[in-house]
């Protein structure tokens, strides 16, 4: 059976012989699920469809049982504090903020096959960038759908739904449209169409948040062909017909310059696991038509002027191989090398889709920026090494250190990093080297009472690009409370 995208746990085959025509109530499942949270899902770093994975080794219940609503409220406190590179003219690109976004979030059982699901937040934060700040206080729908479950392998959500995937490397949003899941033991698919009706995200990632009125077309198919070993075939459009944002206009780094694009993606994917290893191998081509903008900063603000905009066809690729291996219950170790193609033309850059946001869990319970967190690159015209390794405290808490090595593919003078950097001095491929060390954990108090937290101190060395001069540190802070 499948439920909002995680499998239930089989059925014990003495229960299928001795009661063959009993049906299972799924909204009684919901319910069930909701109530443990000693897995977290791998495919929801907010846990939207709060469907964990339930504890292993306890047989579940079927016991059918009344239900009205299912709520759960929350609360996330965002912090950081950046102080990344200098420009020529003495201005440092360094930057703060602190969030809070208090959220409720429900599933109503309509009928036995037809539910209402809903995620609503409230959110007041300060942002600041060089010399200039904003405060900012938001309602934000992050999902609103119906769900109809047809039978025990279709699905089908309408409204505003979450789109992901374990990795997020292809896609892990809330889009408006149409989703259908299909899914049995062995094979899985996703398909949706839509787009994104209005943005409403206020964070320190939202260069690859714009995503208003861009439309998606998206299809994953997954198949298990031995146990815990999965083929995946994905692809990807993403369209936008106008430029958001005209020439000579002015943008804060906080919003996006929307840039017009007929892009698709095809990718494939390998991963497996067992008890102490985890493997990943991603491989997508994408083609299309692009535009690259051109901008120009307006002083020591966080103001922008956009130059130009330079559409083009594009023929691209880009990779990610992976592994991680726990060495014993306390220790783990981990590498990657992902790779996006570049040329000096642009015309055979790689990138992601702007719904991806290149966030996994290393060891602990949270979802991390496995690219780097102070950088947190694009996958454009860059080669990036990663070590990484952790040492599991007490209980669930990880220490969690990564290093990652940067090397650009064709020598610009522009990087594909965060607001926090600038271009680079000379055309070597030597970018530098991030070193993140994290505190990564989670409490539990009982069932749907628990905290998430996180503390990363991230530091910058620049490479021979950046003549070995002009560093970045940060210090962030993730917490999330939910009861």
């Amino acid at each position: 059976l499948k439920v909002s995208g995680n499998f239930c746990p089989v059925i014990p085959e003495r229960e299928l012989k001795e009661k063959p025509k009993k049906k299972i109530d799924i909204s009684s499942l919901e319910a069930l699920y909701l109530s443990v949270y000693s897995k977290l899902s791998q495919e929801d770093e907010e846990n939207i469809s709060y469907i964990p994975k339930p504890e292993k080794n306890k047989e579940p219940s079927y016991q059918k049982k009344s239900i009205n609503v299912i709520g759960q409220w929350y609360d996330f406190l965002d912090a950081f504090y950046i102080k990344g590179q200098k420009e020529e003219n003495g201005c440092r690109h360094k930057g703060k903020e602190i969030i809070n976004k208090l959220g409720y979030r429900f599933l109503y059982p309509l009928s036995d096959k037809l539910s209402l699901r809903g995620n609503f937040r409230i959110g007041l934060g300060y942002q600041n960038f060089k010399h200039t700040h904003r405060e900012k206080v938001w309602f934000s729908i992050q999902t609103l759908y119906l769900q109809y479950l047809k039978d025990a392998y279709w699905q089908f959500s309408f409204g505003r739904v979450p789109v992901k995937e374990s990795r997020s490397f292809y896609f892990f949003n809330t889009l408006d449209g149409l989703k259908a899941d299909f899914g049995t033991t062995l094979l899985q698919n996703l398909f949706f169409f839509g787009t994104r009706l209005n943005d409403s995200r206020v964070d320190n990632n939202e260069e690859r948040n714009g995503i208003i009125n861009y439309w998606y077309f998206i299809d994953r198919l997954t198949y298990q062909y031995r146990y815990k070993q999965f083929l995946s075939l994905f692809f990807v459009k993403e369209y936008r017909n106008n430029n958001g944002k005209d020439i000579g206009e002015t943008v804060s780094v906080w919003k996006s310059t929307l840039p017009k694009t007929d892009r698709n993606w095809l990718g494939i994917r390998l991963n497996g696991e067992n008890k102490t290893l985890n493997y990943w191998l991603d491989f997508s081509y994408s083609w299309g038509r692009d535009s690259t903008v051109s901008v120009k900063g307006l002083g020591c603000s966080a103001d922008r002027e956009i130059i130009s905009y330079k559409n083009q066809n594009v023929s691209s690729f880009g990779f990610e191989v992976g592994a991680k291996k726990l060495l014993t219950i306390k220790t783990g170790i981990g590498g990657r090398f992902a790779f996006g193609s570049g040329s000096k033309s642009t015309k055979h850059d790689f990138r992601l889709p702007r719904i991806s946001n290149s966030k996994e869990r290393l060891f602990g319970s949270n979802r991390i920026r496995y690219y780097g967190e102070l950088t947190n690159p694009d996958l454009r015209n860059i080669a990036i090494f990663s070590l990484f390794g952790g040492y599991n405290v007490k209980d669930n808490i990880w220490l969690e250190a990564n290093i990652i090595k940067y090397l650009r593919v064709s020598s610009r003078y522009s990087v594909p990093f965060s607001r926090y950097f600038v271009s680079t001095k000379n055309r070597s491929v030597d970018l530098g080297t991030e070193f993140d060390l994290t505190i990564d954990g989670s409490l539990f108090h009982k069932k749907n009472d628990y905290w998430l937290y996180l503390f990363t101190i991230s530091y910058f060395l620049p490479g021979k690009a950046y003549g070995y001069t002009n560093d970045a540190y940060g210090f962030i802070l993730r917490i999330k409370r939910y009861w």
